[in-house]
């Protein structure tokens, strides 16, 4: 979707991976891609919260949607920072303050490059990975990440920000 690259959540998330905590039998559920119908409706959802007075909204910004190919000196997705746009104005229009996450469980697929379907199946226990902070390009490609997102939306996300 409007250029966004790959992601951990991309890859791994999905009925066969996700176990249920007290079985660890494959979970029968809706899983990770049910929750990506806000990118498509979340007027429909900032709509909801600020007509029940909620003062904040809270999401995150896709890393990958804002840097597809992740890394310092790559291409930065205009789409996508016009969609957090959109969404960003939305909420103040609406009344409401921007909450924004950087990244949540979502870090850039790039960071992991060892991780494979099996790996997952012998290790499902929660905090396996280290969402690619263990990779020696993360901190620069972050810092970039940061900067850029940060700067973008400063006038509009003046104080509220979530690693």
């Amino acid at each position: 979707m409007e250029g966004k690259g790959p992601s951990w959540a991309d890859r791994f998330i999905g009925p066969e991976f996700v176990l249920d905590m007290f079985d660890q039998e494959p979970w029968e559920g809706d899983h990770g891609y049910t929750t990506i119908e806000n990118y498509f409706l979340y007027k429909q959802d900032i709509e909801r919260l600020a007509t029940m007075g909620m003062p904040y909204y809270s999401f995150s910004i896709s890393w990958q949607r804002i840097l597809p190919f992740t890394l310092p000196g790559t291409p930065v997705n205009q789409q996508g920072l016009q969609h957090y746009d959109d969404l960003i104005n939305f909420v103040l229009e609406k009344g409401m303050k921007p909450i924004v996450t950087l990244v949540h469980i979502d870090s850039p697929l790039i960071f992991y490059p060892n991780v494979s379907e099996e790996y997952i199946g012998r290790n499902p226990e929660y905090g396996f990975l280290d969402y690619g902070m263990g990779d020696p390009r993360f901190e620069d490609a972050w810092v970039n990440y940061g900067k850029i997102v940060m700067s973008h939306f400063a006038d509009r996300v003046p104080i509220i920000w979530v690693t």
